[in-house]
């Protein structure tokens, strides 16, 4: 999924923030039991006070992503 995340990086970066996180980090493992995820990938939607506003698990076409993420955006 890093490859479909980084082109939509690209072409939506001015508007969303994207952070991929690696789970066999410390960290990363931290970050997942903090929100609590059972099932990788999972992507993570926070609106800008940090909120979840969705959650999707498993691999999702690149295109039903970008979807999803321009509905969120038509939100605002």
């Amino acid at each position: 999924m890093e490859p479909v995340i980084m082109a939509l990086e690209k072409k939506y970066g001015e508007q969303i923030r994207f952070i991929v996180v690696d789970v066999n980090t410390e960290q990363g493992y931290k970050l997942a039991e903090d929100f609590n995820i059972r099932f990788l990938p999972t992507m993570l939607f926070l609106d800008q006070s940090g909120d979840m506003v969705k959650q999707l698990e498993g691999w999702i076409d690149g295109a039903v992503l970008e979807d999803r993420l321009v509905s969120l955006l038509d939100r605002e």
